[in-house]
């Protein structure tokens, strides 16, 4: 979505610059779709009753473009926790707002 965006911004008036744009943008939508309904389905495997429901997870993760931005820029890109089981936790005794804790709560 960004190139998207991107190549957008080059020259806005480019009726070509602007179909690849939003063939980019609308790409990246439909695959962080796709990633979204991918990690749903591993979470409710994993704690559900099925345990080889479980599949997808990978040991080392693959980027776009097979880009190894795990070793690039590993604060960012390096996954953390086990599949299916990387939930955030609030730390005891966080002050939250109502808004913030009906989030939480969800």
């Amino acid at each position: 979505m960004t190139l998207g965006g991107t190549l957008a911004g080059i020259s806005p008036k480019n009726i070509i610059l602007k179909l690849i744009a939003y063939a980019l943008s609308f790409r990246g939508a439909i695959l962080g779709i796709m990633y979204s309904l991918k990690l749903d389905k591993i979470h409710k495997a994993a704690r559900g009753d099925d345990p080889f429901g479980v599949q997808g997870c990978l040991i080392q993760p693959r980027y776009p473009f097979n880009l190894p931005l795990h070793e690039w820029a590993f604060d960012w890109f390096l996954p953390t926790g086990d599949c299916g089981y990387d939930n955030p936790v609030v730390p005891n005794g966080a002050a939250l707002d109502a808004l913030q804790r009906y989030f939480i709560d969800i």
